[in-house]
């Protein structure tokens, strides 16, 4: 982006910024949230005096912002105001020390600021090419407060010429008064050698434009139709807000990328943040050595050294190729008829048992069996009994018991050897995995105890399920991030339902670890060969991973506290997870849907994860059967991932299912409602009247029900040939012209006014046929 930026500096004397959500993030998702956490602090200090909610509050803090501008509108003709004079609203019995209530607002403010690391490059940019810099800010805030936040968060104005604040000059940027003053300084520099950049479209780019500077629309912390940020907020309600603008900085160059997309905005956040944790418990626990688990080992590898890199450390790290099935029978410590019951809960066929324990003897006696599941062994017959207590004798008597046994302490040497071969020693290193059960990390133990080694191991998983309490109780150091084996349980059952996503996106591109082979010198990792065809150079994914942490290091580096509280925010790490198992976008539908899932060791199976054949099934037994009942897993319908399915047969299906109870944006459920009208009579093209709030949500509401909208019309002159979402803004009678005939109101008010003059427009140019919708 900042390339970009730099072009558009071109010939340029004198370059202005806005400084809020274009030089300046806020850490939340919405800026009145910083009135929330002023509350919680004022509280805290008991300066305020009144019982008002943390809610309460923010109303009225708004509230008093548009008083405040009443009053002096009233008095000096101008309704630009001093934070000093928003608070001074406030009753004495609400606020008892108001000058120390706008100091905890400030701070509130610089503690959750932090500075754009683009557009830093394009000041530097700038000043060395002696480009005049200024910042210009319709704030409420004095210049004073202004410095304070950048001095605090580490941001040196020293190239900074001057600093335009509507409060201080009592003029605006949207009434064109700050820029004339901007003119008026800069006598010498032409309009159209200035550029100005921020965030507001009418404040920052329409009214510069129309006073003939270069402008520039810096709309990072806008969603821009990213489904990524509305479905989160549909399931979720925006979760994970203090990385908000942070994710859609580093996605903003990439915004047709999906792929590249899915590793910025979800994985990234994800991996990143556990990474994070992870190396602080390295520190804490004076762990040497952190050994990554293939085949998720890979990715997890890189971003372990990055982050260990970026605090200098010196721990180990190195990828260990493991798996369920090359440590399974390493770790059986006995053989006995408990370990020989748990093999007909396994989803093995008979032909699998023998394979799995070298049995050929097995196939000698039941060979007519070979495709019979283990856990159906019970209802085949097998001469006076069933074909489980004939497999069940055969597995317990004395000499496959030892044939086993010595099957079993030689999987175990060479498991035993290939560890010692790669770890430095089992004493304060520790293993990395994504989860849940902790399964390889336990039979990883065991091995080591069936030959008496002696070990101190960590085992760090993303998340841990149930199954990681009883293995506490063995005395395995099991650390789980989001999840424990009780935490989180409602977000982690769909994710587990569903393991196969985040492993598809997250493995290496090497088939599972079969054996190991003993050679003169080393121990090799024997790996199944794999279909797999996409290489690691292929898997734009990772690389936006890797784009996420780079940002996430520059942040840490500048708000250290503020990361330290977005890892304890375990919870809404994981519904950025969740929300991409269960709600997923259709573009993510179809990145993930084409990735191959094998599993030769539980499921046995080897597929697509979304098949033509899944999506078949969903249109036979309807959406919601599906949705209802698609948690019974593969072996009820064939279907890996439902949800997906779901999504790919009926790209809106899970929006409509959520929004009904779950969406509170009042512009968005009245849009929606609109648009099912529109649907309705049939329609699937429109053009929307108003290019305002109410019709941004009328443009997102149209891409949720795939309603294309041919353009937008507004009365405002200045807005015609400009843009939103591509879609241009034109006069309503070039619309007419063009022959469209479908229209919606998007506003709530001066209702009829606009349908009238839609028609009397039409009738003058002859046409007919008009159909207008409006709210309600």
């Amino acid at each position: 982006m900042v390339e970009k930026l730099i072009y558009r500096l071109k010939n340029k004397k004198l370059l202005s910024l806005d400084v809020f959500d274009t030089l300046l993030f806020r850490a939340v998702k919405d800026p009145c949230e910083i009135f929330t956490i002023t509350a919680k602090e004022l509280l805290k200090n008991e300066n305020l005096d009144f019982e008002l909610s943390e809610e309460e509050f923010k109303i009225m803090r708004i509230e008093a912002e548009k008083n405040a501008r009443i009053k002096k509108k009233k008095i000096l003709d101008t309704d630009e105001v001093f934070l000093e004079e928003i608070y001074n609203e406030f009753p004495e019995s609400i606020i008892k020390n108001k000058k120390e209530a706008v100091r905890t607002e400030v701070e509130i403010e610089t503690k959750y600021c932090y500075v754009n690391s683009e557009i830093i490059k394009l000041i530097d940019y700038a000043y060395d090419n002696k480009i005049n810099i200024i910042l210009t800010s319709d704030m409420y805030l004095k210049e004073e407060d202004l410095r304070y936040i950048f001095y605090k968060n580490e941001f040196s104005l020293k190239k900074i010429d001057n600093i335009f604040m509507s409060s201080e000059y009592g003029v605006s940027k949207r009434n064109e008064g700050l820029f004339k003053i901007i003119f008026n300084e800069y006598k010498n520099i032409e309009k159209n050698e200035m550029l100005h950049i921020g965030d507001n479209r009418i404040s920052d780019v329409t009214v510069p434009h129309k006073l003939g500077m270069d402008s520039f629309f810096y709309d990072v912390v806008h969603e821009n139709g990213n489904k990524v940020f509305e479905y989160e907020k549909i399931l979720y309600n925006y979760p994970l807000k203090a990385l908000d603008s942070l994710r859609k900085l580093a996605c903003y160059d990439f915004k047709q990328d999906y792929e590249l997309q899915i590793g910025i905005l979800v994985l990234g956040p994800f991996l990143t943040v556990y990474i994070d944790w992870v190396v602080n418990k390295l520190q804490k626990y004076n762990i040497k050595a952190i050994y990554p688990l293939m085949r998720e080992g890979t990715l997890l590898a890189k971003l372990l050294k990055n982050e260990i890199e970026r605090r200098k450390l010196k721990i180990k790290v190195n990828p260990i190729y493991v798996s369920r099935k090359s440590t399974y029978i390493p770790s059986i410590l006995e053989y006995n008829e408990e370990e020989v019951e748990k093999l007909f809960l396994t989803n093995w066929k008979l032909c699998d048992l023998a394979r799995n324990f070298n049995l050929n003897s097995l196939l000698e006696v039941f060979g007519e069996f070979s495709e019979v599941y283990l856990k159906k062994a019970s209802e085949v017959n097998f001469k006076e009994g069933s074909l489980y207590d004939a497999l069940k004798k055969f597995l317990l008597s004395e000499d496959i018991r030892n044939e086993v046994k010595k099957y079993i302490s030689k999987k175990r040497k060479a498991l035993n050897m290939y560890l010692r071969q790669e770890m430095e020693g089992f004493e304060e290193v520790a293993t990395i995995d994504v989860g849940f059960s902790g399964t390889i990390q336990s039979a990883i133990e065991n091995s080591l105890k069936g030959e008496n080694i002696q070990f101190k191991l960590y085992h760090f998983l993303a998340m841990s399920d149930e199954n990681v309490k009883n293995k506490l109780f063995d005395k395995i150091n099991i650390l789980g991030f989001c999840s424990s084996f009780k935490e989180n349980e409602d977000l982690i059952k769909n994710i587990k339902r569903n393991t196969f996503i985040l492993e598809q996106l997250i493995l290496d591109s090497v088939g599972t670890t079969l054996d190991y082979k003993l050679t003169e010198n080393k121990v090799l990792p024997v790996l199944k060969d794999t279909n797999f065809n996409i290489s690691e150079k292929e898997k734009k994914w990772w690389k936006g991973v890797i784009i996420f942490q780079k940002r996430w290091m520059d942040l840490v580096s500048k708000k250290p506290l503020l990361c330290k509280n977005i890892i304890e925010n375990k919870r809404e790490i994981l519904q950025i997870i969740s929300r991409l198992v269960n709600m997923p976008t259709p573009v993510e539908v179809e990145v993930i849907g084409n990735l191959t899932f094998e599993d030769k060791f539980g499921l046995n199976v080897e597929r697509k994860i979304c098949t033509d054949k899944d999506v078949d099934l969903v249109k036979k037994y309807g959406e919601d059967y599906i949705d209802k009942n698609g948690f019974k897993g593969f072996d009820e319908f064939n279907i890996l991932w439902y949800e997906g399915v779901i999504t790919k047969a009926n790209p809106n299906y899970y929006v409509k299912k959520y929004l009904e109870d779950k969406s509170n944006d009042e512009y968005f459920n009245a849009a929606r409602k609109v648009i099912e009208k529109v649907k309705n009579y049939g329609l699937d093209e429109v053009v929307v009247y108003g290019a305002g709030k109410v019709g941004e949500a009328v443009i997102k509401a149209c891409s949720f029900y795939s309603v294309k909208i041919l353009n937008i019309v507004d009365r405002n002159e200045s807005l015609w040939g400009k843009s939103i979402e591509d879609i241009k803004i034109i006069s309503l009678k070039d619309s007419l012209k063009l022959g469209y005939k479908n229209y919606i109101v998007a506003s709530f008010s001066f209702i009829e006014e606009i349908r009238k003059t839609i028609l009397d427009k039409a009738k003058d140019i002859g046409e007919s046929n008009i159909e207008i919708f409006y709210f309600k």
